[in-house]
């Protein structure tokens, strides 16, 4: 018996993950026309995706982030010349509502936030929105934002472990401090 309830309880765990993501990925095509995300999703794994994600050890707002990114190259890829010159304009005045690719982008960003994303998630799909757009194949766009954001995120990295063995060593029982005597 307690096996089943074991299994219940993961079943119900899958389950609310996969609705967060659900929701999370509903939030982030918001801005969009409501068909657009079905139609995308037609063409993608995600349920895979989601589950190497889920596995690595992202959340499902993350996860559903990471979902965006494979779905925006599908997304540009769809769209004339005219309307990717016409987005990257809007993206260059940060002023253009009226154009439906920049409000739906926009919109996105601001749902990234919302959702309390890592800055590099934010800083990823930034990049596949403007790679996209400039016509860049999704390899051609994860080289280039790892050329140039992988060093932040590396510094980052480094000063936030700098700052919290700072902080281990000030709490730190004296007899246990480097510099005790």
């Amino acid at each position: 018996m307690k096996w089943f309830r074991t299994f219940l309880t993961e079943l119900n765990t899958d389950r609310e993950y996969q609705q967060s993501f659900d929701r999370s990925l509903a939030l982030l095509f918001g801005g969009f026309p409501d068909d657009l995300l079905p139609r995308l999703k037609r063409g993608v794994d995600l349920d895979d995706a989601m589950q190497r994600l889920r596995a690595k050890g992202n959340t499902a707002h993350e996860s559903a982030v990471y979902a965006a990114t494979e779905l925006i190259s599908v997304f540009t890829a769809t769209l004339s010349d005219i309307e990717k010159q016409r987005a990257l304009k809007a993206f260059e005045r940060h002023d253009d509502l009226n154009n439906a690719v920049y409000s739906g982008f926009r919109y996105m960003l601001q749902a990234v936030e919302q959702l309390g994303a890592k800055s590099a998630l934010l800083s990823r799909i930034s990049y596949e929105i403007v790679g996209g757009l400039w016509g860049m194949s999704p390899q051609a766009i994860q080289a280039w934002w790892t050329q140039a954001e992988v060093p932040k995120l590396l510094e980052e990295i480094m000063w936030e472990e700098a700052s919290a063995q700072k902080i281990a060593k000030r709490f730190a029982p004296r007899s246990q401090r480097v510099d005790a005597k």
